[in-house]
């Protein structure tokens, strides 16, 4: 049960950000010329830690890759019906990214001899 609670904390985090109105209009505001750069880098980020949480709760990896690339193309969907935002089949990409990251932590982890998440 205490391995579900990371994985649904950062579900919720990805439609929350994926559900602010105008977010790109708030965070140029503060980011300034690292505001592209700081979104991107953030669709990696959240779904590497996404894949990493699936793994970890013992998910097998084909259906954590399955799910993650579920979530990255309904996040945009999702996404889509928020105003001043709009579905970018780029950000999915990014959010694939995130996966073929998490995979490589993974190996990278078990190579170093720490077995948290299982092959």
């Amino acid at each position: 049960m205490n391995k579900v609670i990371p994985t649904a904390l950062i579900i919720l985090a990805i439609f929350w950000f994926s559900g602010q109105a105008y977010s790109a209009n708030h965070t140029a505001t503060m980011l300034g010329k690292y505001n592209i750069l700081a979104r991107h880098c953030a669709h990696v980020i959240e779904f590497t830690a996404l894949f990493l949480c699936l793994r970890w709760s013992r998910l097998s990896l084909k259906t954590s890759i399955i799910f993650t690339a579920l979530l990255a193309f309904l996040s945009e969907c999702y996404q889509s019906f928020v105003p001043g935002r709009t579905a970018s089949f780029f950000d999915v990409f990014l959010d694939l990214q995130g996966i073929i990251i998490g995979i490589g932590i993974m190996f990278l982890l078990r190579k170093g001899g720490i077995k948290w998440i299982k092959t």
